[in-house]
């Protein structure tokens, strides 16, 4: 019962409509769904080798720290 909760879970992740994308409290980014990569412009893969930081535009980098600091 448990893996079909993680199967379930998983297979939501993966064919939401929605981007998702999941970031340690550093803001890497731990893994991303395909909707995500490719609003980004991306490949699933290529997002676990970047930072929230790397996909916000330059013009609000500093209020997005700030912003995310306080979260």
């Amino acid at each position: 019962m448990k893996r079909q909760g993680i199967n379930f879970i998983k297979s939501v992740f993966l064919s939401a409509n929605e981007g998702i994308i999941i970031s340690d409290r550093s803001g890497k980014i731990i893994t991303a769904n395909p909707r995500a990569a490719e609003f980004f412009g991306y490949q699933e893969e290529e997002m676990e080798n970047l930072t929230i930081k790397d996909l916000v535009p330059q013009n609000i980098k500093g209020h997005h720290a700030q912003l995310r600091e306080g979260y």
